[in-house]
């Protein structure tokens, strides 16, 4: 990354990729007359994944160097949904997630 910052550039050969994953989730919703609120946390699972290797040059280099792809097995997702009415046809909506 901090090469990057510098005005090196990258590039990747095309990159095809399958992948199966299982989630659950739960999600509280608050709703009232002028606002409502939603929480939710969500749960997956990798159960399979196709490609192993995604492959990277520099610029102006002829030959990629692969890297290898690990995907992580159990990932969770918080989030939140906020919206508050103000006036009729005026409303303010907030999203916010985090990834794990």
């Amino acid at each position: 990354m901090a090469l990057a910052s510098i005005g090196t550039n990258y590039a990747q050969q095309a990159f095809n990729a399958f992948n199966v994953g299982l989630g659950a989730g739960v999600e509280y919703a608050l709703v009232g007359k002028n606002a409502s609120y939603t929480f939710s946390l969500l749960a997956k699972q990798n159960v399979y994944s196709w490609a192993n290797q995604i492959f990277v040059s520099l610029s102006n280099a002829q030959n990629f160097i692969g890297y290898e792809i690990n995907p992580t097995a159990l990932t969770f997702q918080l989030g939140f949904v906020g919206t508050k009415q103000f006036d009729k046809g005026f409303a303010v909506a907030i999203w916010a997630y985090g990834y794990e």
